[in-house]
């Protein structure tokens, strides 16, 4: 979480507001080691059924943050934070798209 946040401060405001949204749908607590695709399509799910609390995101608006959190996982693959199995699964499942070639 605290990476995420570093990357989010400085770059738009959709960073730090998908980085708030990630944070409540973790409580807080997730590291690298956690990420699979499973928690990825939790988490976009958690967008669109609007199980924020009184949060109303548009499936517009959640598809953007989604976006959003896909950067951040690509920024963290090329910097050595998520791990190849990680980043392969989450190219398998099309979360992430396979640019490294």
């Amino acid at each position: 979480m605290k990476y995420f946040k570093e990357k989010a401060d400085g770059k738009p405001d959709i960073w730090d507001q998908t980085y708030e949204l990630f944070y409540e749908f973790t409580k807080g607590r997730c590291s690298f080691f956690e990420v699979d695709a499973e928690k990825c399509m939790r988490f976009y799910i958690y967008m669109i059924q609007g199980l924020r609390g009184t949060k109303n995101l548009s499936l517009v608006e959640a598809e953007n943050h989604y976006d959003c959190f896909k950067s951040f996982l690509g920024l963290a693959y090329e910097e050595g934070k998520l791990d190849e199995y990680t980043y392969e699964e989450l190219v398998r499942y099309n979360i992430l798209i396979d640019d490294k070639w």
